[in-house]
C-alpha cells in the first residue's frame, strides 16, 4: 500500500482526493494523510516515515509549498513531491521543479490527470527504490567478496623457501573476484615436505568457503603424519558429510623425502603433475585413479612413488592452465604446457612458473577466462642428510637459563580508525614469531581480528568522535586467547544468520559471511555485553609444540 500525504488548506481538495481514489483506498492499494500547510506536513513526515509521496499546494498559510520543498531536501531524498498550482503560474511551477518537485498538477484539478500523475509518480518511486536496493545489495556483495578474497589470500603461503636441498615457488591468478583453487606446501618433519594443489568446483563465495574447509582439513590430516592416500581418505568423508551444495574438490597431495628425493603421492581427480628432467621430455606422473573429494564418503585413494634426481623439478597446476582458451576457442593444452616446461629453467621454480603463466597469458590474449590459473613448482637440488635424532645445535644449559622467555601476553589499544589495523597485524605477527608459531596460525588470527574490528569501526559508532578498541592476546596452556573490547553499539556477531552461500548472489540475504569465516578460522568464539562495552573472545588451539 502506497501512502500519500496531501498538503492543502482548502477542504474541497481533501474531498476531491477521497472521491477520485475511493475504490483504490477500499482495495488497499492507497492510503492518504492530510495536512493544512507545510509545517503540518513536516510534522506528519517526522511521525510517519513510511509516506511515499507528497501532493502539495503552493499557496498556503504558515509555510507555503515552495518552502516545504526546500525543507524536504533534508528529510527523505526518496519521497517524491507533486505540486498543485493555478493554471498559467509557470514561475512558481518552475521554482518548484528546481527545488525537487517530480511533477505538477494544475488547478482546477482534472480528475483523470490527477490519477495519471499519481500513478506515474508511484511507478517512478518504485523503480527508484528498486535501484537503490540493488545498489545497496551490490555494495554488500562486493564487501563480502572482498572478505572471501582476503580469506583466500590468507590461506596461500606467501614465503617461498630456497634451501640447499630444494627451492619452491607458487602463484594463483583468480579468474573472478574469488576463486576455488589453492596450493600449499609445509614441513612435515625436518626431512619431509608436503606438497598440495587443489581445485574446488564452482567460483565465488561458496567456492572460497569450501576451499578454506578443504585446506584446513588437509593441513590438519597431513600434520598428523598420515600418508597421502590415508590423508585424502580422512578428508574425503568430512567434505562429503552434509554437503547439500554437492560441491567437490580435486586434490593432489604428495610428500617429498629430502634424504632420497622420493615423492609418495595420491591424486583425488586432479590433473597429473609433470616431472621435468634435463634429459627427457617432461612426463606426467602416473595417475592413481582417485576420484574427487566430497562426492562419496567411502572412496579409496591409492598411492604411487617416484624419485627425483638432483636437478629434477616437479610442476603442479590446475586445469585453468591447460584449459585457457584463446579467441578462436582453442585450449592451451598439455602439449603447449610440456613444451614450455621443456624449454624452461627447471632449476629456478620462479622463472619456470613465470614462463608458463606468461605463455598462457600471451596465448589467451584478451579472451576472458572462466577458471583460475594456479601453479606450484619445486626444484630438487640434492639429498639432505638424514636426521640422527640428536640436536647438535642445542645451546648449553646455562645459556638457555639466561635467555629471556618470550612474553606470554600482548596488549594493543587502537583508535576507531581503519589504519590502525595494519600495526595490530604486525604486532600479532611479531608475537607469533617470538613463539615460533606457524604462519598459518598468525594469518588466521589476523584475518579474524581484521574482520571483527573493521566491522566495529565501520558500523559501530554513531558519532565522529574518537573511541578506543582494546585487544589483549595471551597464551593459556595449549590455546591462544584473544579478547576484544569496545564501546560501540551493542552487537553480538554470533547472532548474525549463517550466510546462504548456495543461492545466487542476487537471491540471497546479505550479511553473515565475515562472522562465518571467523567461526571457521577459530576454535571457539564467544560474546558478552557489560558496563557499556562489547566483549568478543576468540580462542585458537595452538599446534603441538606451539
Amino acid at each position: 500500500m502506497a501512502k500519500i500525504l496531501v498538503v492543502d488548506d482548502e477542504p474541497d481538495v481533501e474531498a476531491l482526493v477521497r472521491q477520485v481514489f475511493r475504490r483504490r483506498v477500499r482495495a488497499g492499494e492507497l492510503s492518504f494523510e492530510f495536512a493544512g500547510n507545510g509545517q503540518e506536513a513536516l510534522d506528519a513526515l517526522a511521525s510517519q516515515p513510511d509516506i511515499d509521496m507528497i501532493l502539495t499546494d503552493i499557496n498556503m498559510p504558515v509555510m507555503d509549498g515552495l518552502t516545504l520543498l526546500e525543507q524536504l531536501r533534508g528529510v527523505d531524498s526518496v519521497t517524491k513531491a507533486v505540486v498543485v498550482s493555478a493554471y498559467g503560474d509557470m514561475q512558481n511551477i518552475r521554482t518548484a521543479m528546481n527545488r525537487g518537485a517530480f511533477d505538477f498538477v494544475t488547478k482546477p484539478i482534472d480528475r483523470e490527470d490527477l490519477a495519471l500523475t499519481v500513478d506515474k509518480t508511484l511507478i517512478h518511486l518504485a523503480r527508484l527504490r528498486d535501484a537503490l536496493r540493488s545498489h545497496d545489495q551490490l555494495v554488500a556483495i562486493r564487501q563480502e567478496l572482498e572478505v572471501a578474497s582476503r580469506l583466500q589470500r590468507s590461506i596461500l603461503p606467501k614465503r617461498f623457501p630456497a634451501t640447499p636441498n630444494f627451492e619452491i615457488y607458487a602463484d594463483m591468478r583468480p579468474a573472478k573476484e574469488v576463486g576455488g583453487d589453492f596450493y600449499d606446501f609445509f614441513e612435515i618433519s625436518p626431512t619431509q615436505i608436503g606438497l598440495a594443489i587443489a581445485d574446488v568446483s564452482g567460483k565465488g563465495i561458496a567456492a572460497a568457503l569450501f576451499m578454506a574447509v578443504s585446506h584446513t582439513l588437509l593441513h590438519a590430516s597431513a600434520l598428523a603424519g598420515l600418508s597421502p592416500g590415508d590423508c585424502l581418505a580422512r578428508v574425503n568423508p568430512l567434505l562429503a558429510a552434509d554437503n547439500d551444495a554437492t560441491m567437490f574438490v580435486t586434490l593432489f597431495y604428495g610428500i617429498l623425502d629430502l634424504t632420497t628425493g622420493e615423492i609418495v603421492y595420491a591424486n583425488g581427480g586432479h590433473n597429473s603433475p609433470y616431472i621435468v628432467t634435463g634429459t627427457e621430455t617432461p612426463q606426467l606422473l602416473d595417475g592413481t585413479r582417485g576420484m574427487a573429494l566430497g562426492v562419496v564418503d567411502d572412496a579409496v585413494f591409492a598411492e604411487k612413488r617416484i624419485t627425483l634426481a638432483p636437478g629434477d623439478a616437479v610442476f603442479l597446476y590446475t586445469d585453468g592452465v591447460t584449459e585457457a582458451f584463446n579467441a578462436d576457442d582453442v585450449a592451451f593444452g598439455n602439449g603447449r604446457l610440456a613444451e614450455c616446461l621443456a624449454n624452461g629453467d627447471r632449476t629456478k621454480p620462479r622463472t619456470l612458473l613465470g614462463d608458463v603463466t606468461r605463455a598462457v597469458t600471451e596465448f589467451a590474449g584478451n579472451t576472458e577466462q572462466d577458471d583460475d590459473i594456479t601453479c606450484l613448482a619445486l626444484s630438487f637440488t640434492g639429498p639432505a642428510p638424514a636426521s640422527t635424532g640428536e640436536v647438535a645445535s642445542a645451546p648449553p644449559a646455562a645459556e638457555a637459563t639466561d635467555a629471556p622467555a618470550a612474553e606470554q601476553e600482548l596488549e594493543v589499544t587502537l583508535r576507531n580508525d581503519l589504519t590502525e589495523i595494519q600495526p595490530l597485524a604486525e604486532a600479532v605477527e611479531q608475537f607469533g614469531e617470538a613463539h615460533n608459531w606457524p604462519m598459518k596460525l598468525v594469518l588466521d588470527l589476523n584475518l579474524a581480528l581484521e574482520e571483527l574490528i573493521a566491522n566495529t569501526i565501520s558500523y559501530g559508532y554513531d558519532d565522529a568522535g574518537e573511541h578506543q578498541i582494546s585487544v589483549a592476546l595471551r597464551i593459556v596452556g595449549d590455546t591462544v586467547v584473544v579478547d576484544i573490547e569496545d564501546d560501540a553499539k551493542p552487537f553480538d556477531p554470533l547472532s548474525a544468520p549463517k550466510p546462504d552461500i548456495r543461492s545466487a548472489l542476487e537471491e540471497r540475504a546479505i550479511g553473515g559471511l565475515g562472522v562465518q569465516i571467523v567461526k571457521t578460522l577459530m576454535t571457539r568464539v564467544s560474546y558478552s555485553y557489560a558496563d557499556g562495552r562489547n566483549h568478543v573472545r576468540l580462542e585458537k588451539a595452538l599446534p603441538a609444540g606451539g
